[in-house]
């Protein structure tokens, strides 16, 4: 495992392996480096300039692997190199100036641990920046990746670099000329690192199918499986964020070849796993066989194979706080992630992908009775989007139950009722945390004249609304090259949310999101959504308007659901509607728009066998992953320069917060 370990200084920590001949090799080196070549070149370097000095480290690095070899062979990392010499950078759309090599990667990205150097910086761009999104790209490009080391070079100063999808890390710099002790012992570190030191994911591994094509083999408990196709892969690009990736596969020794689909992501360490909410749920399903639906209950779910956390080669869960072997600096946060993977027996297709309109609003409806089944179990969703409604054989699914909970009971203790879900499909007033449709109209005559509203509490009508939203959302975002439609999109689902746009939802869903003209063909669509607007405006404002009376609503885990409830009977509205558009929308389809894939960089016309071909002749491995798109939201790093000596924990909100009031990085948060 790795481990923070404190070097030379007491200010400086890195990230190195613990295997105990480290502290032997580095003995052996640092005595005979001393009278070799390396340390003549670093006093001549120390008098070039910037780009000499870095050619020439790039040289000492070199040297200091190369003497490391003669006491254990077979290196992780075979060299260093500048990124524009290697068959490396057509994979990347932002490569970096140089990194350290893996000396056996069939399969993988080469790219081990990128450098940014700052003689090949313009000076209007930042180092850090740049090493943010080259180190971002890294995780995104290759599947395999479960945090990256980066490499800074400012002048002679040198950074160390962790990224994992919870934390960042940053050391403060040492002379990479001068300490020549420090820099050996990072340079053996990293290059006699194994594999899952480095980052990289061994139960998962990169192989080609009968027609050259690059997929993935991977492992789910005992299962071994090979994937066909990448279904989903939200937030890979983000570091501090769930990375979550959805392939079809197959059993590998299934000779049928049954598609099924595995789903990775980062979960928070405290979640309750998305399989055993599942299982549970469609235990407590059977109980609901006396509601009258069109299927039964469990047709609305999605069905388990099999699910666990990703095991390490030491046989404990991936665990981002155990990649530091549990130690984090002063005031970073203990918030972490844990590697989970889940295999559904059905392969559906997200509604956002689907075209034909009447389609989306089927599952809608579908999507609804789901709801409908969960809020007789007394339980919400809280993450209703259109990637969690699946089309399976003509049905809507309902999946993504990671959030899933109880709305009735006593008030956790933990902030249960935070920001949480899709920016684009969450409930306004669930996004400021405040009742938001008191309507004097609905004020009881016997109220008080002031009162304070009682705690905000999430509940059935808020993931009713998200419905709503997704069905506005897909027809104006499939039609957003129309100008006036563009404006409404803009408007509604805006690329960055503010606390003022998602109060906007209120409004709109007290007076209307957008019209079209009666010529527009989607015209009829969207009658039926208006209404389903008035029918949620109609429950909200007489809950809420007398809310301390019907509180109890929420309290009491022994609240009926029936006849009386504030929420009985508007599934029903909502599903009579979604099937009235979904029998408006017949024969009309959408233009989807094209996919990112189809944006991105083209890859060589050239098949992975002949890829493979051609790397046997030079030596180098195939190169069979895709390009990734460069991300649009970067940090800034600025606030990582202030002069501190410790290590500095950040995000992307910590970073720039702490740039923008002028306070310390390390005292702001380490997890969103």
């Amino acid at each position: 495992m790795i481990y923070l370990a404190y070097l030379r200084y007491p200010s400086i920590s890195l990230l190195i392996t613990s295997s105990p001949p480290i502290d032997e090799w580095h003995a052996l080196v640092h005595e005979q480096i001393t009278d070799v070549t390396a340390v003549r070149w670093a006093r001549k370097a120390s008098r070039s300039s910037v780009a000499k000095r870095e050619t020439d480290l790039i040289f000492i690095v070199n040297t200091i692997i190369g003497m490391g070899e003669r006491f254990a062979p077979r290196p992780s990392i075979c060299r260093a190199v500048f990124t524009a010499a290697t068959a490396d950078k057509p994979q990347l759309s932002l490569p970096p100036d140089a990194h350290l090599e893996l000396a056996d990667s069939t399969f993988r990205l080469l790219v081990a641990v990128p450098w940014r150097l700052q003689s090949r910086r313009a000076p209007s761009d930042s180092n850090e920046d740049g090493l943010i999104r080259s180190c971002e790209e890294v995780l995104c490009v290759d599947p395999c990746r479960r945090f990256s080391y980066g490499i800074t070079v400012n002048d002679d100063n040198l950074r160390i670099w962790f990224f994992s999808r919870s934390h960042e890390f940053v050391s403060s710099p040492f002379n990479s000329l001068k300490d020549i002790p420090t820099l050996s012992r990072v340079v053996l570190s990293l290059a006699f690192a194994t594999p899952e030191q480095l980052g990289y994911d061994t139960t998962m591994s990169h192989v080609a199918d009968n027609l050259g094509n690059a997929q993935l083999r991977l492992t789910v408990g005992p299962t071994v499986y090979v994937t066909t196709q990448l279904l989903s892969d939200h937030e890979k690009n983000i570091t501090c964020e769930r990375a979550t990736r959805v392939w079809q596969a197959y059993r590998e020794d299934d000779p049928e070849r049954i598609p099924v689909a595995v789903k990775d992501v980062w979960v928070s360490a405290d979640a309750v796993q998305e399989g055993d909410q599942l299982l549970e749920l469609h235990e407590k399903l059977r109980t609901l066989s006396h509601i009258s639906l069109p299927h039964p209950p469990e047709h609305y779910f999605l069905t388990v194979i099999e699910h666990g956390f990703v095991p390490t080669l030491d046989g404990v869960d991936d665990d981002t706080l155990t990649m530091t072997r549990s130690v984090l600096p002063e005031g970073g946060s203990e918030k972490r992630r844990k590697h989970y993977r889940i295999v559904f027996k059905e392969v559906g297709i997200p509604i956002h992908n689907l075209q034909s309109v009447a389609d989306v609003m089927s599952s809608l409806a579908d999507a609804t009775r789901a709801l409908q089944l969960l809020y007789e179990l007394g339980l919400v969703h809280r993450d209703v989007s259109a990637g969690n409604i699946l089309f399976v054989d003509g049905v809507g699914k309902l999946a993504d139950l990671e959030f899933m909970r109880l709305y009735r009971g006593p008030i956790p203790s933990s902030p249960v009722d935070r920001y949480i879900g899709t920016s684009n499909f969450i409930a306004g007033e669930v996004a400021t945390s405040k009742y938001s449709y008191i309507s004097g109209d609905y004020i009881p005559d016997d109220a008080p004249g002031y009162w304070e509203a009682p705690p905000f509490r999430y509940n059935p009508f808020h993931d009713l609304e998200s419905t709503l939203l997704i069905g506005f959302w897909v027809l104006l975002y499939h039609r957003r090259t129309i100008p006036q439609l563009k404006k409404f999109f803009n408007v509604h689902f805006p690329r960055h949310f503010t606390p003022a746009t998602l109060e906007s939802r209120v409004v709109a869903i007290s007076y209307g999101f957008f019209g079209l003209e009666k010529s527009d063909p989607f015209y009829p669509v969207l009658q039926p959504l208006h209404k389903t607007r008035v029918h949620l405006h109609k429950a909200y404002a007489p809950f809420e308007s007398d809310i301390h009376r019907k509180y109890h609503f929420l309290e009491d885990e022994a609240a009926p659901s029936g006849e009386g409830s504030p929420f009985y009977g508007i599934h029903d509205k909502f599903i009579q509607e979604y099937e009235e558009a979904a029998r408006l929308a017949e024969g009309l389809l959408l233009p989807l728009p094209r996919s990112d894939a189809s944006k991105r960089k083209a890859p060589p016309e050239r098949t992975f066998r002949k890829q493979a071909a051609s790397a046997i002749e030079d030596r180098r491995p195939p190169s069979p992953l895709r390009p990734a798109k460069r991300s649009k939201s970067i940090p800034t790093a600025s606030s990582l320069k202030q002069g501190h000596d410790s290590i500095v924990c950040t995000t992307r909100q910590s970073a720039r917060l702490a740039e923008k009031k002028r306070v310390p990085a390390s005292k702001s948060r380490a997890v969103r």
